[in-house]
C-alpha cells in the first residue's frame, strides 16, 4: 500500500505512515469492510495518521465490487491532458521555489485568505476603492511605517496622534480620528482598544454577518468601504497639508458618496433590465410527476470546514402529494460528492420502496448532465457514485432525470441541513407541522378556524380529526422507540 498511487489528495498521491510488521492489511481491499462496502475505521485509525485517515476517507466507494484502474490524477476528472500537466509542474515548481526561499519572513499578502481575498473584489463599491482595500491588507500603502521600512527619511509615527507607527491598520482603525469617524458614523463602530487592531482580521471578522444576513452584510461593508476610503483622503489631505477635515465632515462626504454610488448602480440595474431581450419564463413552483410516476427531489448540504454533513429525500406522488421526507447525517468533504451520495441513496431508497416509475429531480447540474449522458467525463469524487446509480438504474421500469434551479429544491434543502443535527438517519411523518407548511398543507387549527367560519364542521368532528392527526404521530414515536430498544 505504501508504494501505490492511491489518495488523490495527498503529497505525491502516497500515505507516508510505515505499516506494522504484524499488519493484516497488505493491499488497499483490506481496508474496505465487503458486507457494507464502506471504509474499516477502526484499521484506518490504528494504520494512518488524521490527516492520511481523513484522506482515505474522503476516497468514494461504490456499492459494488469493482475492479481497479488508472487515472490522471493531475486532472479533476482523471483523464490526462497537456493543460494538466502544465499546472502540475508549475504548482510543483511554486512549492519548491517557497520551500528554498531565503526570505525572512513571509510577504503579507501571501496571509490574507482566499475568503478575504474574494471579499474584497466583491465589495459593492468604486473599483478604486476595492484596489485601496487590498493594498491596505498587503502593505501596499505608503504609509509612514510602510515608508520608513522602504529606507526613505520619513518620519514612521503617525502625525495626528504621534504616539503609534503609522500603518494601515492605525490609520483605519485605532487612529483616535479613525475612532471618531467610525463611532459617528450611521454604522457605530467601536474598534477594539488595547493594540493596533488588523485591518486584514476586521474583513475577516465579517464572515460572522454574511452568514446571518448576507444582505446587510454587504450594504454594511460596501458602506464602511467608502468610510475606509474617505480616513485615507482626510489623512493624505492632513500629511500634505491640502486640507483638514473633521471627523463629521468625513462622515458626511462618505455616506453621500455611498448614497449616490448605490443610486446610481440602482439606475443602472433598471436600465440594464428594461432593454434586456425577452428571456424564456422561468419556471417559479415545483411541477408534480407524469401520471403513474413518483418524483424524489435530494439535496445536500456540508459544515463549513468539516467532513460531517446531511442529505435529504422528499418523494411525491403524480398529483403532488408527499409520501416520504428522509433526512441521513453523511461523511463527505465536498458538495459535489454529498449531492452524488444523496442521489444515491434515493434511487437505492425508490427500489426498496417498490417504486417502478421514477422522476429524479436536483439542483446539481453536474451530476444530472452525466446522467442524462450530456457530460462524457464528471469528477473523479463523483464518477464512482454516479455509475452506481446507472447500475441501479435498471431495477426501474422507467426512470429520468432534470435539474431544476435551487429555490424550487427548498424542501429537500431543508431536510438535508436537519440532518446536520442529527445522529441517525430520520423518516419524517408527513404529518410533522413544519413540513406541512412547507408543502403547503393546512394544519389541522388552521382547517377548524377555517371550516368554523364557513359553517361546515362542528368543534365535535374537529377534535376528531385532531386525535387521529396526533395518533399518527404518537404511532410513529412508539415504532421509533421500538426500534432502538
Amino acid at each position: 500500500m505504501s508504494n501505490d498511487n492511491w489518495v488523490p489528495t495527498l503529497p505525491g498521491y502516497k500515505i507516508q505512515s510505515a505499516m506494522p510488521t504484524s499488519c493484516q492489511a497488505h493491499v488497499e481491499s483490506d481496508l474496505i469492510d465487503s458486507i457494507t462496502r464502506t471504509w474499516r475505521r477502526s484499521l484506518l485509525q490504528l494504520l494512518f495518521c488524521p490527516e492520511e485517515m481523513k484522506a482515505i476517507q474522503s476516497i468514494s466507494l461504490s456499492m459494488f465490487p469493482r475492479d481497479d484502474k488508472l487515472v490522471w490524477g493531475a486532472a479533476k476528472n482523471g483523464l490526462f491532458s497537456v493543460k494538466s500537466t502544465h499546472h502540475m509542474l508549475s504548482n510543483m515548481a511554486q512549492a519548491s521555489a517557497a520551500n528554498h526561499a531565503s526570505i525572512s519572513r513571509p510577504h503579507k499578502w501571501d496571509l490574507v485568505l482566499d475568503k478575504v481575498r474574494n471579499r474584497i473584489w466583491n465589495v459593492d463599491t468604486l473599483p478604486k476603492i476595492k484596489a485601496f482595500m487590498w493594498r491596505a491588507c498587503a502593505d501596499g500603502l505608503p504609509t509612514g511605517e510602510g515608508l520608513h521600512t522602504r529606507k526613505i527619511p520619513v518620519d514612521p509615527n503617525c502625525h495626528r496622534c504621534g504616539g503609534m507607527k503609522e500603518t494601515s491598520d492605525h490609520i483605519l482603525l485605532s487612529c483616535c480620528f479613525a475612532r471618531a469617524v467610525w463611532f459617528g458614523s450611521s454604522m457605530s463602530y467601536i474598534p477594539p482598544t488595547g493594540q493596533d487592531p488588523s485591518f486584514l482580521l476586521w474583513l475577516q471578522s465579517w464572515e460572522d454577518l454574511f452568514r446571518r444576513d448576507k444582505k446587510l452584510a454587504k450594504e454594511s461593508l460596501a458602506r464602511a468601504a467608502f468610510i475606509c476610503w474617505y480616513i485615507w483622503r482626510a489623512h493624505n489631505d492632513y500629511v500634505f497639508g491640502t486640507k483638514e477635515w473633521t471627523s463629521q465632515e468625513v462622515i458626511l462626504v462618505a455616506e453621500s458618496a455611498f448614497l449616490e454610488y448605490h443610486k446610481a448602480s440602482a439606475k443602472g440595474l433598471q436600465h440594464n433590465t428594461t432593454t434586456t431581450p425577452l428571456q424564456p419564463p422561468h419556471v417559479s413552483h415545483w411541477f408534480p410527476p407524469p401520471t403513474g410516476f413518483v418524483k424524489v427531489n435530494y439535496d445536500a448540504a456540508l459544515k463549513q470546514g468539516s467532513l460531517e454533513g446531511g442529505i435529504g429525500l422528499v418523494f411525491r406522488s403524480d398529483v403532488g402529494r408527499p409520501l416520504h421526507a428522509l433526512s441521513a447525517p453523511l461523511n463527505f468533504t465536498s458538495a459535489l460528492q454529498g449531492e452524488t451520495l444523496a442521489i444515491r441513496m434515493a434511487i437505492a431508497k425508490a427500489a426498496t420502496l417498490g417504486i417502478t416509475h421514477l422522476v429524479v429531480e436536483s439542483d446539481c447540474k453536474e451530476a444530472i448532465l452525466y446522467l442524462q449522458g450530456s457530460l462524457m467525463h464528471p469528477s473523479l469524487e463523483a464518477v464512482v457514485i454516479l455509475n452506481d446509480v446507472m447500475r441501479l438504474c435498471n431495477s426501474f421500469t422507467a426512470v429520468s432525470f432534470s435539474s431544476i434551479p435551487r429555490d424550487l429544491n427548498t424542501v429537500a434543502d431543508t431536510l438535508a441541513r436537519r440532518a446536520l443535527s442529527s445522529v441517525c438517519m430520520t423518516d419524517w411523518p408527513i404529518s410533522t407541522p413544519w413540513l406541512q407548511d412547507m408543502f403547503g398543507v393546512p394544519s389541522p387549527s388552521h382547517d377548524y378556524q377555517k371550516t368554523k367560519k364557513q359553517g361546515r364542521m362542528g368543534y365535535r368532528d374537529f377534535v376528531q380529526q385532531e386525535i387521529c392527526f396526533c395518533g399518527d404521530e404518537q404511532c410513529f414515536i412508539l415504532n421509533v422507540f421500538r426500534s432502538r430498544s
